[in-house]
């Protein structure tokens, strides 16, 4: 509505009335200036006849637009002609003329001048309306965030002190960590949602793409879900062809933004209700998931804007479901990435939902299988570098249970010392180091050379890269805070023959 407003040439004044009515007034204002200028005419006489009619053009042009101001503009010469300027006219032509083709350039600048005024004022307008909306989004999300994440912090918080006492059974010790690590896998998926976000608005998003199957994506998918499903008492419906559906896109990601929509669905679905995926391929070749549920729907009014940052249907903190209410957007900026869309229908409150997403085809092709991964050694000589007292130190103890053997350092200057006689096949290193950065202290460990080079993983949480400013390779792998020992066990796995080596006690 508001491009509109500003796309119509039309005055702040009268800007939704009809032309009829805007073109009526233009000539009222025209009438009453002509009857001013003969009450006038014993005063000022015939001096400057058309001067008077620049304020009717300038009233019209601010109150009914560009158009009306046009013809008040050239239909003043001619009344101003009939009424004062009979005799001058047939006298002298050419001056008659030269004086009427000046008035009227003199309101076509006056004209232009005060609707690109009117059109800057009224675009001025749309973005502080546009800022204020920004904001007030901003806002109640930040609210809500606040509340996500003390939900978490609660029970954590609780813990502690208890832990402290040392008055506990171990069956106690069993259920705090069991109440600590879902706590924290919780604040986790919110943290990997925001950092999401970060990612996409910066466009820093990477897709690792292959040749993939739609069923396998589904399953996996469902694997996320299905405790949810199984808590609520919701079954689920599988509906896909025989035959694979090929699709070229990042394994990760694409299961990432149909695991949203099932969790989604399960939130806001009744317990006990049937949600129902659906994978097929549409008329035109592309390839189509389907996640319908029989939740709480979709209001009209959100639909439209329901893959916006930072809109959400319901936004009190008191609500049950929970979430930062950012899955989403980042489903369709990751889509969009695949060259794809993701697509909402909902016939109202209480009436469900279906989302589908929709890929093109991949590459038909039959998929390479997957080289086996190695067995891990049982034990590694790592080097945790991190200037987060609790962390390195939480981490090393975390990995001296594992089996490793691990020595821990502050900064880079301590870990170019450590590693003059502590023999490490593997290098956990934070990127915001204080002095030598990591990238820099990554170059530095890679310059020393030699068969017994360690392996060298970022560790952050930053959403790193395993090369630096420059373009050049600096790390063998990247792992985001809070470490992952199934994503380090990948890393190990993978590491060359000569550094796999069991430690020798």
């Amino acid at each position: 509505m508001q491009a509109r407003v500003r796309d119509s040439l039309v005055g702040p004044r009268l800007q939704a009335e009809p032309a009829w009515l805007r073109y009526g007034l233009a000539i009222g204002l025209l009438a009453c200036t002509a009857f001013a200028r003969t009450v006038l005419t014993p005063l000022i006489g015939g001096h400057s006849p058309l001067l008077p009619f620049v304020l009717p053009v300038l009233l019209t042009c601010y109150l009914c637009g560009r158009g009306p101001a046009w013809l008040i503009a050239l239909a003043s010469p001619v009344l101003c002609t009939l009424l004062f300027q009979d005799d001058f006219r047939w006298s002298d032509p050419l001056g008659w003329v030269a004086h009427v083709t000046f008035f009227v350039l003199l309101c076509a600048a006056l004209v232009e001048i005060l609707h690109r005024l009117q059109v800057t004022h009224r675009k001025l307008l749309d973005s502080e309306a546009l800022l204020l909306e920004a904001d007030r989004r901003k806002n109640e999300f930040l609210a809500m965030l606040a509340h996500e994440l003390r939900n978490p912090l609660a029970p954590i918080l609780n813990i502690a002190p208890i832990l402290r006492t040392r008055a506990y059974e171990p069956s106690t010790v069993q259920q705090m960590s069991g109440v600590l690590q879902r706590q924290a896998s919780h604040l986790a998926r919110l943290i990997d949602d925001l950092l999401d976000v970060a990612r996409i608005t910066r466009d820093k998003i990477e897709l690792q793409r292959q040749n993939l199957i739609a069923q396998d994506i589904v399953e996996r998918a469902l694997e996320v879900a299905r405790p949810m499903f199984a808590e609520r008492r919701q079954s689920v419906t599988v509906d896909a062809p025989s035959e694979p559906l090929r699709i070229d896109g990042d394994m990760v990601r694409i299961t990432q933004v149909v695991g949203n929509l099932l969790t989604n669905a399960a939130k806001f679905s009744p317990d006990g209700a049937r949600i129902h995926v659906a994978a097929a391929r549409a008329a035109d070749g592309q390839v189509q998931i389907r996640v319908r549920d029989e939740g709480a729907g979709i209001d009209a009014q959100i639909l439209p804007h329901v893959f916006d940052l930072f809109v959400q249907g319901d936004q009190s903190l008191d609500r049950a479901q929970g979430g930062l209410g950012i899955g989403l957007t980042v489903a369709k900026r990751l889509i969009e990435l695949h060259g794809g869309r993701i697509e909402v229908a909902s016939a109202g409150p209480g009436r469900g939902s279906e989302f589908t997403i929709t890929l093109p085809q991949g590459v038909l092709t039959e998929r390479a299988p997957e080289e086996p991964l190695a067995t891990p050694a049982a034990a590694r000589r790592i080097l945790v570098v991190d200037d987060n007292a609790d962390a390195a130190m939480s981490l090393a103890v975390l990995l001296e249970m594992e089996g490793h053997e691990v020595v821990s350092v502050r900064d880079g200057a301590a870990a170019l010392q450590e590693l003059e006689h502590f023999d490490a096949q593997l290098v956990l290193l934070d990127i915001g180091l204080p002095g030598i950065d990591g990238y820099a202290l990554a170059d530095l460990i890679r310059q020393r050379g030699g068969a017994s080079r360690p392996h060298l993983v970022a560790l952050s949480g930053y959403a790193v890269g395993a090369r630096d400013a420059q373009g050049g390779a600096v790390f063998d792998a990247c792992l985001t805070k809070p470490l992952e020992l199934a994503r380090l066990t990948e890393v190990l796995a993978r590491l060359p023959a000569s550094q796999r080596g069991v430690l020798s006690r």
